[in-house]
């Protein structure tokens, strides 16, 4: 940060000197910083759920399509699996593999 006085350069802070001056006049001993309410969180989340009706709806429809084709891959390697191993019963199933 420049500081200037009649046009002439007065002072030159760095980017970590100018923050911790700033830090140094913003805090007041005693004082809180700023919360969030919980009341206001829920309120925006809301909202904004309401007013993006049609993103959500794809998402949800990402997510639940995603779900699924993830079950239908595991459970096909686990019936394949059986499969085979059902198949290696016999004893002529290691000179077939």
């Amino acid at each position: 940060m420049l500081h200037l006085a009649d046009g002439k350069l007065v002072n030159d802070l760095s980017n970590d000197a100018y923050a911790a001056s700033r830090q140094s006049r913003c805090r007041r001993p005693g004082r809180r910083k700023n919360t969030v309410k919980l009341y206001d969180v829920a309120d925006l989340a809301i909202r904004n759920l309401r007013e993006s009706v049609f993103r959500n709806s794809l998402t949800t429809i990402g997510i639940s399509v995603g779900v699924a084709s993830l079950v239908a891959m595991l459970s096909l390697g686990i019936g394949l699996q059986q499969l085979a191993s059902a198949g290696c019963k016999s004893p002529g199933c290691l000179t077939l593999l």
